[in-house]
């Protein structure tokens, strides 16, 4: 109840500025700590380290693509900068931010879908739209002031279930209630996401070009602990 009191009481006094309208959001990223560590938290050593390595070489290479219109959104890589797609590095890069999947967020309908390939297959993996603590914390970003807020990550994999923070920095100034991987829900757009080792910064927004926003429709609709049963079944039927 507190979190949905603080949105509301951003939207009231916003309220002038925030008419549907439409954009189209374009992200840098970068890995900002190492993906892989030892153990006790020193730095990675062999091929973790040369995974750390092409990371970082190869995330500014990624751009990514938030299109809005009205209550919906849709979030994608765009073509990279990369003159070899076929390295080792970028492909790793492409893997580990996930660069092949598309979400699509409807916030009138509490609604997350993320597209995604897996085990050979399509699929639509099913979910709801974050809650999110907002703090006091502000800074610029940009000639934007932003405001702090902070979600649950749930992850499930063979090992369990793991939950780690979700760090983002929203501005009420652009009217938009979307970010970054399919998170949104906030009193405005989120400039900077970070996930993990990840971060998404805002480059440039484009209100003038027209957008379309169409809902994934090619896969089989799962949820994520559905799709992980799948996983562990490909896995045995391979012996693994």
């Amino acid at each position: 109840m507190k979190n949905k009191t603080l949105i509301f009481f951003f939207f009231l006094t916003h309220i002038a500025v925030f008419a549907q309208k439409s954009c189209r959001v374009t992200y840098d990223v970068e890995i900002t700590e190492d993906f892989f560590k030892e153990e006790d938290g020193t730095i990675a050593v062999g091929y973790d380290k040369k995974i750390n390595e092409a990371l970082k070489t190869n995330a500014p290479n990624f751009n990514f693509s938030l299109k809005i219109n009205n209550d919906a959104s849709y979030f994608e890589a765009v073509k990279t900068m990369s003159n070899d797609n076929d390295s080792f590095g970028h492909k790793m890069t492409t893997a580990i931010l996930q660069a092949k999947n598309k979400y699509y967020v409807n916030t009138s309908k509490d609604q997350k879908l993320t597209e995604v390939e897996a085990y050979g297959k399509k699929y639509i993996i099913l979910d709801s739209i974050n809650d999110w603590e907002i703090t006091k914390e502000q800074k610029k970003i940009g000639n934007y002031n932003c405001y702090k807020a902070i979600t649950k990550k749930v992850s499930l994999n063979s090992d369990g279930t793991f939950i780690t923070d979700i760090v983002v920095w929203f501005t009420t100034e652009l009217p938009y209630s979307f970010g970054p991987i399919g998170y949104g829900g906030l009193p405005g757009l989120i400039l900077e996401l970070k996930d993990d080792v990840i971060t998404y910064r805002l480059k440039t927004i484009d209100f003038k070009q027209p957008v379309k926003i169409s809902k994934p429709t090619d896969g089989e609709k799962v949820t994520n602990k559905e799709l992980l049963k799948i996983g562990e079944k490909s896995n045995e039927s391979r012996g693994w």
